[in-house]
């Protein structure tokens, strides 16, 4: 009896655990970015127009590309960055930051696998919240001091600097000459 009684304590307590864990799990699922889901409603065309065709032209330089490929995914994200633009416009700058792709600081990878179509949307996209972050009055933009983190950096692709969000959104403050209160 006594074991009985230790083992189903023991599964209670167990199952009193995952419980916990699941539910804080569903409680919070993670949102995706303005970009993301950019990117996730033209993931097919993107997937098809990344696809080796038989007539394709192909360079060797500066490294070997398929660049008919490169011209059919640059024909699906033009139009991607116009709907991202007129979405820009209607968020606030907390939720302008909140958009923005990041990865962590100071080695992170991306975690999708759309290539190198996903690394120009977001760089250019995270150049487009903050063209719009630049756009806002500057009482708006005192906000973004408390918006910042040291942990994660922005995906500007390979001529991106790889420095923390808080340098990015202090650079922000300088170029509208509003550096008060805030030093790197």
């Amino acid at each position: 009896m006594r074991a009985f009684l230790v083992i189903s304590g023991l599964l209670l307590c167990g199952c009193d655990k995952f419980a916990e864990r699941t539910s804080t799990k569903a409680a919070a699922p993670q949102k995706l970015t303005v970009l993301d889901q950019a990117l996730a409603k033209h993931s097919n065309s993107i997937a098809q127009a990344r696809q080796e065709l038989p007539g394709d032209a192909w360079e060797n330089k500066p490294f070997r590309h398929d660049v008919s490929a490169g011209k059919r995914a640059a024909a699906i994200t033009a139009p991607m960055v116009d709907e991202i633009k007129l979405q820009l416009k209607e968020m606030t700058v907390t939720n302008l930051v909140k958009s923005f792709k990041v990865v962590p600081y100071p080695y992170g990878d991306m975690t999708n696998d759309l290539g190198a179509v996903a690394e120009w949307v977001y760089a250019v996209g995270n150049q487009l919240i903050i063209n719009e972050i630049k756009s806002r009055p500057a009482d708006e933009l005192r906000r973004l001091c408390k918006l910042g983190s040291e942990k994660v950096m922005l995906v500007e692709g390979p001529q991106g600097f790889g420095l923390p969000l808080t340098h990015d959104l202090a650079e922000i403050l300088e170029d509208r000459g509003l550096t008060n209160g805030w030093s790197r």
